[in-house]
């Protein structure tokens, strides 16, 4: 497992993970929790975007 926390543009930056198919999931309280499955290449690289929506709607 690996861990990481945003910079204030959201963006985050994990190390150490093996190649291979991997499964990321984002947290943030007030949030609904997303994931996805993506590939981690023998290069190392790879990019996600994510959009987090809130846990509640509040009535108009």
């Amino acid at each position: 497992m690996a861990r990481s926390d945003t910079d204030g543009r959201g963006r985050f930056h994990l190390t150490g993970l093996a190649p291979g198919d991997v499964t990321l999931t984002a947290v943030a309280k007030g949030f609904l929790p997303q994931t996805r499955a993506l590939t981690v290449p023998a290069s190392g690289g790879a990019t996600v975007d994510l959009a987090l929506a809130p846990a509640f709607a509040r009535a108009a």
